[in-house]
């Protein structure tokens, strides 16, 4: 799955005028969690491997609170493509980077007990991601 770094347009004008390089580890950053590494990641990479994002983080540990706050302006963060998308062609969130996205892979797992319900619902899962996520 791809992840995009990603602004709201207000965010941007405050901290993301200059230099890319060090405005995402000092402008406030929203986090899923305590182990989202994503946004560290990002910043990493875009300053040759030192540091991280801002310490002043925001965790919104749901994907549409996460998202939401990213387009509110309370920081910005690695937001899932397929759900950026929509935000970024209506001018709501600006991708500071375009050339720099974070790619996650993605695993599907089930129990071992095979069952026709359970190949169908493999089936459909690995289908669907097949059409849906970048390989």
């Amino acid at each position: 799955m791809r992840y995009v770094a990603a602004a709201s347009p207000g965010l941007v004008d405050r901290h993301f005028g200059g230099p890319l390089g060090d405005a995402p580890a000092k402008a406030p950053v929203v986090t899923f969690d305590r182990r989202d590494s994503y946004q560290d990641r990002f910043a990493r990479e875009l300053r040759g491997g030192a540091g991280g994002a801002s310490p002043a983080r925001h965790a919104i540990p749901t994907s549409e609170g996460f998202v939401g706050a990213v387009t509110l302006g309370l920081g910005w963060g690695m937001v899932p493509e397929v759900q950026a998308g929509p935000l970024l062609r209506a001018g709501r969130l600006i991708q500071p980077a375009p050339e720099r996205p974070v790619d996650a892979p993605l695993y599907w797992q089930q129990c071992k007990p095979d069952s026709p319900a359970l190949a169908a619902v493999a089936d459909a899962v690995t289908t669907a991601a097949a059409e849906a996520l970048r390989s």
